[in-house]
């Protein structure tokens, strides 16, 4: 049975003229056998996100948020991804490790939905045990770098320059929404001092926020009998131990 893909994504660097050469040499071979890409290789032309010579200052500031929104929108869009991870290709190896992660969830709630010997009941329990099991995340993200200034530093000038896919899953990840940029709100890459009193505040207001997004409340008792039973299933399944 052959399988048709709709959309290829290539995990790999587009910033140096011979990756960015290599990319359209793949993209154009790919589309030869009929799979659709996206590269973001080709996301330069007039005003794209990749459109680095008519960025103005304030584009430029806010492009961590817009570059890795819109590429994380294309890898959940993509059923194939090409990875290419080359040591200094810091955005893609990053792109790689969310791959793997939503690969992961995704077989773990496609085990759960569609298994036919339980009930919809028993299948949101399990969810439950899961999200108990495997908690949100709280992210703070820092980094100490004797480059970093806050001089206005222009051309060949730039002292240091964290990669943008990074920085913009740096601070979607401790915001907790994509394509928030610095400016409008988002959390930006901090130092070390400042999670230190960042975490001083977490555990004086030891207050637990509930999520917007109607997910079902956890902090709720779930009878002994019924954890020991989703236990006893997710171990059948080879998906506890």
């Amino acid at each position: 049975m052959s399988k048709q893909y709709k959309q290829a994504y290539l995990v790999a660097d587009m910033l140096y003229k011979g990756s960015t050469l290599l990319r359209a040499k793949e993209t154009e071979e790919l589309r030869a056998i009929g799979i659709p890409v996206y590269s973001a290789a080709e996301q330069n032309k007039d005003g794209d996100i990749n459109d680095k010579k008519n960025q103005t200052e304030q584009s430029n500031n806010d492009l961590h948020a817009h570059i890795f929104k819109k590429d994380v929108d294309n890898i959940m869009a993509s059923d194939l991804i090409i990875a290419n991870p080359e040591r200094f290709a810091e955005g893609s190896i990053c792109e790689l490790g969310a791959v793997e992660m939503f690969n992961h969830i995704h077989q773990v709630m496609f085990d759960i939905v569609y298994d036919g010997s339980i009930s919809c009941c028993e299948k949101v329990a399990l969810i439950e045990h899961w999200l108990r099991e495997n908690p949100y995340k709280t992210v703070y993200v820092h980094l100490a770098d004797i480059r970093c200034t806050e001089l206005n530093e222009h051309g060949m000038n730039r002292s240091f320059s964290m990669n943008q896919f990074t920085r913009g899953c740096a601070v979607a990840a401790m915001t907790g929404e994509r394509g928030v940029p610095v400016s409008q709100g988002g959390i930006d890459v901090m130092s070390w001092e400042e999670i230190i009193e960042h975490l001083k505040e977490d555990i004086k207001e030891d207050v637990k926020e509930d999520s917007d997004e109607g997910v079902v409340l956890l902090d709720q008792e779930v009878p002994d009998g019924i954890l020991k039973a989703i236990e006893e299933m997710l171990k059948a399944d080879g998906m506890y131990e």
